[in-house]
């Protein structure tokens, strides 16, 4: 019965987004003022063309991670159907909220449902990671806090179409604050995102938790946040309209760009050196954060519109390759998803032929969405600062990624064994 009104009501849910999303191509934002409370003092809900398409898009991850998780696992947990819904209502809330304190308590929502999902199925790795994963996100959401009420005490309003004007009233005096207080809210967000050195909870939290749970925590969350709250506090437009707050244009971009790359250079690193597919998958989502924040970083309307499309494809291709990875260690025998010599694959067309698109997808390798997603990054960048250390950055973390991913798919697809498992597994011990 669980099961039946999950299902249900995750196709109910697609439905209304995609319904949602039909409405909001005419361009137009549009705005529901909860308790017909009207803006700065009330909270709103907020939909345009970003916000529907984030919207689509984790609705239609959910029914897939759904529909995996009933036929393979879900019955370990009690609580696993409300679980997932309740996490659903978190990150939906996160993408429509057109309010900074709402924010916050959507991020907390869908916190709450991710550490006890995360959780779900126990073991000593999950305990462990979701530990680390539950510490982090409480000082995140102190720190969080903090920023939200320095906003608030300086501007009055947390609205954020009213928070940019607001911004521009700000006394010379309290300028300050503004700025102390944005790069608070950025800190959290990266914190969320997992960029470096707040990425140590991405390899293990996502390589250990069963796979649906991934495909659904992985909604970049906190890369959309960054995307709507950064252009409000420290955006290019505000350098010209000639008052206290034009000093904070682009405070932050050395910053987002810096740990991007960083980002990049560790998850590089960390695809070159992973033992199972499951890490494999785990830090090629550091290297897709890295690309992801790099044109964010640089916050032109072309980087802009070429991150959005990253984001969703890389959204999805993450939430594959884990299902996948998953799904190859359970038809591999007793290695499982590690990367050594083992029994070959049964259903090797069908699993295999996932495995390879998957990613393929995921490195960037052409005629896959990734390809273009990363032409569309590499071209948006080609009027910034320093572009040629940027694409060089791209493109070898790229190349270190194939690299990795030829290595895996060798040693899962052709360099079989047929040695017996048990001698296999004394002969890795010693």
């Amino acid at each position: 019965l669980a099961r039946g009104v999950g299902m249900a009501a995750a196709l109910a849910h697609l439905a209304a987004c995609v319904v949602l999303y039909a409405a909001a191509q005419d361009s137009t934002v549009q705005v529901y003022a909860m308790g017909n409370w009207s803006a700065p003092f009330g909270i709103v809900l907020v939909l345009d063309r970003l916000s529907a398409m984030m919207l689509v898009m984790t609705s239609a991850l959910s029914l897939i991670g759904l529909m995996y998780a009933n036929a393979a696992w879900s019955a370990q947990g009690r609580r696993f159907q409300a679980l997932w819904q309740f996490q659903m209502m978190g990150l939906c809330g996160a993408f429509l909220t057109g309010d900074l304190f709402n924010l916050f308590v959507f991020f907390e929502v869908l916190l709450a449902a991710s550490y006890a999902l995360l959780l779900h199925g126990g073991g000593r790795a999950r305990v462990g990671s979701t530990f680390h994963f539950v510490a982090l996100n409480l000082v995140a959401s102190s720190v969080f806090l903090i920023a939200v009420a320095l906003l608030y005490a300086v501007t009055g309003t947390l609205n954020m179409a009213h928070l940019s004007q607001a911004i521009s009233q700000v006394q010379t005096a309290d300028i300050g604050l503004v700025g102390i207080a944005g790069l608070l809210l950025l800190s959290v967000f990266m914190i969320k995102a997992g960029l470096v050195p707040f990425h140590f909870w991405v390899p293990a939290s996502y390589g250990s938790a069963a796979a649906p749970v991934v495909a659904l925590v992985v909604a970049k969350v906190g890369a959309y946040a960054i995307l709507r709250i950064y252009p409000l506090l420290f955006g290019a437009d505000i350098a010209n309209d000639g008052t206290p707050a034009a000093g904070l244009a682009e405070l932050g971009k050395p910053w987002v760009l810096g740990l991007a790359l960083a980002t990049l250079i560790v998850g590089s690193l960390g695809t070159l050196a992973s033992q199972t597919l499951r890490q494999l998958a785990a830090t090629l989502t550091l290297v897709s954060i890295g690309t992801l924040f790099v044109p964010l970083a640089i916050g032109t309307d072309e980087s802009i519109s070429s991150a959005s499309f990253y984001m969703v494809h890389s959204t999805v291709a993450t939430a594959t390759l884990f299902i996948v990875a998953e799904w190859v260690g359970t038809h591999r025998g007793a290695r499982g998803d590690r990367l050594l010599p083992g029994e070959p694959i049964s259903h090797p067309v069908l699993i295999g032929g996932a495995l390879l698109w998957a990613l393929v997808t995921s490195v960037g390798l052409p005629p896959t969405s990734g390809f273009i997603s990363k032409i569309l990054v590499l071209d948006s960048l080609v009027n910034a600062p320093a572009v040629g250390y940027l694409w060089i950055f791209i493109l070898l973390s790229s190349f270190c990624s194939l690299v990795a991913v030829s290595r895996a798919l060798s040693l899962l697809l052709w360099n079989c064994s047929d040695e017996d498992p048990k001698r296999a597994q004394v002969l890795e011990k010693r």
